[in-house]
């Protein structure tokens, strides 16, 4: 896990390569958002470029203002991308496994195992806390998938927050409109 202070550099070392990340998502369809790497909410707080509503926020409609603002001001961001649907058409979600203890490794199995054995594709990363995100493409979202906000796996999860153990828990994100998930893998982690 990297300090903030290594994560600016890192990002200020690499800014033509995340730049073509940035570019090459907006290009695929992605709702690319860059996201603050300072000050308060650092690596959560996005900027959507003046667009006040997330649910109007289109990457590909403000690909140069954001390839703009990224230039302008190196180690001031990094990216992310927002959930729900996609300019591209399709739908992009998260399983968010917010847990701490053993019981992340059960999880992040067993919904492995799942989206195996139903042939759907992922993408898998750690957080900077160690925790995971699971990216999913859909074409559609069906009612069932729409309703759903968490998954259960009958395990005692916990996190810690200030060092005190909390619930853990397994959150589905997109499913219910746009929300932000700042991309980590290479980032923020090794």
């Amino acid at each position: 896990m990297k300090s903030l202070e290594e994560i600016i550099e890192h990002v200020k070392s690499n800014h033509e390569k995340l730049r073509s990340y940035i570019a090459a998502g907006i290009d695929n369809g992605y709702n690319i958002v860059l996201v603050h790497l300072t000050g308060p909410g650092a690596l959560q707080k996005p900027n959507l470029l003046g667009v006040t509503n997330p649910e109007f926020y289109n990457a590909r409609r403000y690909k140069d203002k954001i390839l703009a603002e990224f230039d302008s001001k190196p180690g001031q961001y990094t990216y992310g991308v927002m959930l729900g649907k996609q300019p591209g058409g399709f739908y992009l979600i998260c399983i968010e496994i917010d847990i701490d203890n053993e019981c992340k490794e059960i999880a992040r199995q067993r919904i492995e195992e799942k989206l195996r054995k139903h042939g759907i594709h992922y993408y898998l990363e750690s957080t900077n806390e160690g925790r995971y995100h699971i990216f999913i493409n859909l074409d559609k979202l069906s009612e069932v998938i729409k309703k759903t906000t968490k998954l259960n796996i009958n395990c005692d999860a916990i996190k810690y927050v200030g060092g005190k153990p909390v619930k853990g828990e397994i959150r589905i994100l997109g499913t219910d409109g746009p929300h932000l998930r700042t991309v980590y893998n290479g980032i923020t982690n090794n």
